[in-house]
C-alpha cells in the first residue's frame, strides 16, 4: 500500500544530485521503515 507519504520519500531520493555513473553526491540513508500487515 503506497500513499502519500511514501511517494513524497521517494520524490526527495529522486531529486538527490548526482555524480559519475548516477551515484549521489551525498549518501541517501533511510533512517526508518514502517510495515504494515
Amino acid at each position: 500500500m503506497v500513499d502519500e507519504a511514501s511517494y513524497k520519500v521517494l520524490d526527495e531520493i529522486a531529486s538527490v544530485e548526482v555524480g559519475a555513473q548516477d551515484k549521489p553526491l551525498e549518501d541517501v540513508v533511510i533512517e526508518t521503515v514502517e510495515v504494515a500487515d
